[in-house]
């Protein structure tokens, strides 16, 4: 399989904001997908919310599982949040909230 990366517009709650969608794959079961806003980024697991947080970003994270990998944006929004960074506490964001209102939340 080779390397596919696909970039979408997605369309915030408040309907005024648009953020780019990233999708990146490069092997069967090997990928991530994340979301970025104009204020932060909502991510898949593959991506380390400790180092990030260290690094004063505004990112949030949500965790597939063994058998519902997160692949694409559409995945990521319906996904419940389960880590983020203190920026991203800043701006509202809090566990168990969905991808979508996240993205809402870091497109204000």
């Amino acid at each position: 399989m080779p390397a596919n990366v696909i970039i979408k517009d997605i369309s915030a709650l408040n309907g005024r904001k648009i953020a780019k969608g990233i999708e990146a794959r490069w092997a069967p079961g090997q990928q991530w997908v994340a979301i970025v806003c104009d204020h932060g980024t909502v991510a898949c697991g593959a991506f380390d919310v400790k180092l990030l947080d260290e690094h004063e970003q505004c990112v949030c994270v949500a965790h597939g599982s063994k058998d519902h990998h997160l692949i694409t944006c559409e995945d990521l929004l319906a996904a419940e949040i389960s880590a983020l960074t203190t920026l991203a506490k800043e701006k509202g964001v809090q566990k168990a909230m969905t991808g979508r209102e996240a993205v809402d939340l870091l497109s204000k």
